[in-house]
């Protein structure tokens, strides 16, 4: 009796620490990741958890110092060695290696759900960051031919590790292994109704505590969100393309979205080599699409006057102001240069910008006739199928050119 009493009360201390765990925050891989980021954002409050443990540790050790036998009978083993054992390696070992296998340190899994160009881009870039990755998708056949993909973009931009470790496929219907899941991104098409099932369904499926977004330019996480039961942990978090290049990627909160938790995945980005920045409000457009629209809305503006060429445009941009912009901010420029020399200009040019609330009149005639850019041959320019390829490849070699400059500090 008394030895299955005490077989009874170890898995019940088992049971409890596994409880201890999990309300300290050890089993949540963001806790883990924002500890172990020492040179991030950094969260110390594991290090109470661990404190805790050694008082609680100290006082168990006392009692069981003045005692002669354990509570329910049989003698204490209590190690008198102090040197590193053979023993001690081992265990040691395969704790970690039981850690790592869970998922919660140090690498717990990204999901990236879809098999679209902007899935490829974004699996691209976990990867290159050494991160562990599960791609879902509407079929296996889809979701392997997406991870491939971004497999040989990683290694394109420079990712030297295996190709198969740690990333795996699955279904979005019924892939369910969440333990190890630290941030989970949808990439399925821009479709509001596709888009609000889809996370209407990880509303149920997927633990309160893992942070889930959307890659979203068109609608807001509030929208998508509204009325689910854990809308707390959700988030637009918006790339641009190519994904796996562009640094940026801006992680908006909704009406309810955990401001938090919205570091946390600010965080992850971090990690993962992206320039994440928090949008404390889901706006139309958010932050860099607001700022890109407004000199968009000047651009067309003045080609529709005949004032400028759509060549002159691109020019004046390019070589002027906008090559600036990869060594600083429009902000940071006006600190080196001066505020008072901009607000001198901006009394003569603000009451002639444009201010229009409709598309610009060359844009939509365009549209009209079919000519919508590269994918249809022909937009202001003519682009045959060879000229269009070309201009993509320069295109992403003067990207990678100026991502080299934004790394420099």
């Amino acid at each position: 009796m008394r030895k299955h009493f005490n077989l009874l009360s170890q898995y019940a201390i088992g049971v409890l620490f596994g409880f201890g765990l999990i309300i300290s925050g050890m089993s949540n891989p963001q806790k883990v990741l924002g500890f172990l980021d020492l040179a991030g954002p950094w969260d110390p409050s594991l290090v109470f958890v661990m404190v805790g443990a050694i008082l609680v540790g100290i006082g168990g050790f006392y009692v069981a110092r003045n005692r002669s036998e354990a509570f329910f009978g049989g003698a204490f083993h209590i190690p008198k060695r102090q040197d590193i054992s053979k023993a001690l390696v081992i265990g040691s070992f395969i704790f970690g290696v039981g850690w790592g296998i869970a998922g919660i340190c140090p690498g717990p899994s990204i999901v990236v759900l879809g098999t679209g160009t902007m899935a490829v881009g974004i699996a691209s870039g976990f990867i290159e960051a050494g991160m562990p990755l599960v791609l879902l998708g509407r079929s296996i056949e889809k979701a392997q031919s997406t991870l491939s993909q971004a497999q040989e973009l990683a290694k394109i931009s420079g990712y030297q590790g295996s190709s198969n470790l740690s990333h795996e496929v699955g279904l979005i219907d019924t892939w369910n292994n969440w333990n190890s899941v630290a941030w989970v991104i949808e990439t399925v098409t821009e479709n509001f109704e596709i888009k609000r099932a889809l996370f209407q369904d990880l509303d149920h499926r997927v633990p309160a505590h893992i942070p889930i977004g959307t890659n979203s330019s068109g609608f807001p996480i509030s929208r998508l969100a509204d009325g689910l039961k854990t809308r707390s942990r959700m988030f637009n978090a918006h790339y641009f393309m190519p994904a796996h290049l562009v640094p940026l990627v801006e992680v908006a909160l909704g009406v309810d979205s955990d401001p938090q938790l919205g570091e946390s995945v600010c965080n992850l980005y971090r990690q993962a080599g992206k320039k994440p920045v928090l949008v404390r409000q889901d706006i139309p457009g958010l932050l860099a699409n607001r700022i890109q629209h407004a000199l968009m809305r000047e651009a067309l503006d003045l080609i529709d006057r005949g004032i400028a060429s759509p060549e002159d445009v691109d020019t004046a941009v390019r070589f002027s102001f906008g090559f600036r912009y990869a060594a600083a901010g429009p902000v940071l420029q006006k600190e080196i240069s001066g505020w008072d020399s901009m607000a001198r200009a901006s009394e003569e040019i603000y009451p002639s910008l444009s201010n229009t609330h409709v598309l610009a009149r060359c844009v939509a005639d365009k549209i009209a006739e079919g000519k919508t850019g590269m994918k249809s041959g022909a937009g202001f320019t003519q682009w045959p199928k060879e000229k269009a390829t070309l201009e993509r490849q320069n295109y992403d070699q003067r990207l990678k050119a100026a991502f080299e400059v934004l790394k420099m500090k």
